[in-house]
C-alpha cells in the first residue's frame, strides 16, 4: 500500500483523476472531511480494501499510524513548513527503528 500526501487541494484532485482513470482503489481526506468520513475512510484503509491513502498533509500529518501498513510514502508536492514533513518522516523512520530492533 501507498500513502501519497499533498499540500493543495488543486494536486489532490490531480492525483485522485489519475488513480481513477487507472483503477486504482483509494481513500482520500483532506480538510473538507468530516470527522466521520474520515473515520470511515481510515477503516477502509486500515482494513486492506485500498491499495492508496492519498491524504492532506495539513490535515493528516500527525496523529495516524499507518506506518505498519505501507511500503511507501510519496510526498507529492512540499508545504511551505519543513516541520510537517519532519512529523510524517520522524513516525515511518521510528516504525522501521522498532522493527529492526525486535
Amino acid at each position: 500500500t501507498i500513502i501519497v500526501f499533498a499540500h493543495h487541494s488543486v494536486m489532490m484532485d490531480g492525483i485522485e483523476g489519475l488513480l481513477v482513470r487507472a483503477g486504482i482503489s483509494f481513500i482520500r481526506v483532506d480538510g473538507t472531511a468530516s470527522a466521520t468520513e474520515r473515520s470511515s475512510s481510515f477503516d477502509i484503509f486500515v482494513d486492506g480494501n485500498t491499495r492508496v491513502a492519498l491524504l492532506s498533509i495539513g490535515s493528516c500529518s500527525s496523529g495516524l499510524n499507518f506506518a505498519s501498513m505501507c511500503s511507501t510514502v510519496v510526498f507529492a508536492e512540499l508545504a511551505w513548513s519543513p516541520g510537517i514533513h519532519l512529523q510524517v518522516i520522524l513516525l515511518f523512520s521510528l516504525y522501521i527503528l522498532l522493527l529492526m530492533c525486535s
